[in-house]
């Protein structure tokens, strides 16, 4: 919602200014639309991201994410390769289309295998130990599998969401099972990424 149309430079530290001021859901459904909108007036939309926040904010605190009820997304949008978006806790939630599906797959804690950046830790350890003696190559570094990892199963649109799926630090421990993202060539000699 903060980045549409705006870089993230620009636009992140109006959202720490406005998350210092009302700090929960609770609080931005009582804040004062003028208020909200003016703060917002420097990345534009202002107008519509004021009353967007205020109704996923009310959204969230009368039907909250419920990982025992997942849901269909309220988009009808589809997935770049044509199909839909499986069922996701905040796929009800307004102003949640497909780079907050996306988001939320990769990097949700909560979503089987703990998403991507919990096992960031895992990958440079990983390559650490394969490296240290300078034998092995990236296609020997590759972590063993502890169940279905959803992270691992989306195929992002979004081009910076695309560019972290088949990052080194990343893909180092997924190499071969990585769906490639739409639109992007992957070099897996050379760890070169075109878009």
């Amino acid at each position: 919602m903060m980045c549409n149309v705006t870089r993230a430079s620009v636009a992140l530290p109006i959202l720490r200014d406005i998350l210092d001021k009302w700090q929960n859901p609770s609080a931005m459904i009582q804040a004062p639309v003028p208020i909200l909108t003016e703060m917002l007036k420097p990345i534009g939309l202002h107008v519509k991201r004021a009353s967007r926040m205020i109704l996923l904010s009310h959204a969230f605190l009368v039907d909250p994410p419920d990982f025992s009820n997942l849901r269909k997304p309220t988009s009808p949008k589809k997935r770049t390769d044509g199909t839909h978006y499986p069922p996701t806790p905040i796929s009800h939630l307004p102003g949640v289309g497909p780079y907050a599906l996306d988001s939320f797959r990769i990097f949700s804690p909560y979503m089987s295998g703990g998403g991507a950046a919990s096992r960031e830790k895992e990958a440079l350890a990983l390559l650490a130990e394969k490296y240290a003696d300078g034998s092995d190559t990236a296609s020997d570094v590759l972590s063993p599998s502890l169940g279905f990892e959803e992270w691992k199963n989306v195929t992002p649109s979004d081009k910076e969401l695309a560019r972290y799926m088949v990052s080194p630090l990343v893909s180092c421990h997924k190499y071969l099972v990585l769906p490639r993202p739409h639109g992007c060539n992957l070099d897996m000699e050379m760890g070169d990424r075109r878009f």
